[in-house]
């Protein structure tokens, strides 16, 4: 398994993109400084009023596929 942890801030008004179909992925930054390009809607369980802000760890298997998405406290 592989852990990328990367802190976000998207607008619930950013993130609107992806339910009308003009947005599919998330471009994220790691703490470590690696860009990665995630579906979106692995975020859609942390959306809030606010759209999703936080601390999250990113977890893959050896061959990069999601494995899932968990927030960090």
């Amino acid at each position: 398994m592989k852990y990328y942890r990367f802190n976000i801030s998207v607008s619930y008004e950013e993130f609107l993109q992806v339910y009308q179909g003009s947005a599919r992925y998330l471009v994220i930054e790691t703490d470590e400084g690696l860009t990665i390009k995630t579906n979106a809607s692995n975020f859609l369980p942390f959306v809030s009023q606010l759209g999703i802000r936080g601390y999250f760890c990113l977890i893959t298997d050896d061959l990069n596929k999601f494995h899932s998405l968990e927030r960090i406290a």
